[in-house]
């Protein structure tokens, strides 16, 4: 139940591809059954390689996940953040735009996964309180 409202919660932000910056399909993404687009931000790989290897429950959590294409996950692969943020827009109003659709902070970029969680939790915690507001 908490994996389909965070889905949901994603989904109603209209996320942007991470690369391209280009819409992705919800139509795809929602589909029944279909775990193919959720992707971490920090990919696995590349916690799994850090000296103080995290557990699998600290890699897999819900803040660590979005919506990306696969075409974008595949060029992340298991970069860190500031490495595949080569990748994105140079223009910064674009890439502030691409974060906000994902509810991501600048501060992934800085690839301090401990930090980046505690700040992406605020702010899904953020939107989610206030969604539940407009009942």
């Amino acid at each position: 139940m908490a994996t389909n409202t965070f889905i949901l919660l994603l989904a109603q932000a209209k996320p942007l591809n991470f690369i391209q910056g280009t819409n992705i399909s919800l139509q795809d993404v929602l589909s029944q059954g279909n775990r193919k687009e959720f992707h971490h931000i920090f990919p696995k790989a590349h916690l799994q390689r850090l000296e103080n290897q995290y557990k699998d429950e600290q890699i897999n959590c819900l803040a660590n996940f979005s919506v990306l294409s696969r075409t974008d996950n595949n060029k992340i692969k298991d970069q860190s953040p500031s490495k595949y943020r080569s990748e994105m827009p140079t223009d910064d109003q674009i890439l502030d735009q691409i974060l906000a659709t994902h509810f991501c902070p600048i501060n992934v970029f800085t690839d301090d996964y401990e930090s980046f969680l505690t700040s992406r939790a605020e702010l899904l915690l953020k939107k989610a309180k206030e969604l539940s507001q407009v009942i």
